[in-house]
């Protein structure tokens, strides 16, 4: 909101930002998160951190495979 205000780009998270695809498991049971924008795949540990590319979106909720019962 305050970048929206100053008239400069916003900046967050992978977790609220439109160019993030994937559910978080793919079908061997390991994560899939890509950034759509340079479509990179992205570590879980990464999906935190601030982007230059963010472009505000839904926010998700991030899961690990673990969490999300798929077998390993």
């Amino acid at each position: 909101q305050v970048a929206s205000e100053r008239g400069t780009p916003p900046f967050g998270t992978c977790a609220s930002c439109e160019h993030l695809e994937g559910d978080g498991c793919n079908r061997l049971g390991q994560e899939s998160y890509v950034c759509g924008f340079v479509g990179q795949p992205l570590l879980l540990e990464e999906l935190d951190d601030l982007c230059i590319n963010f472009v505000p979106g839904r926010p998700r909720s991030i899961r690990s495979c673990i969490t999300a019962g798929a077998p390993r």
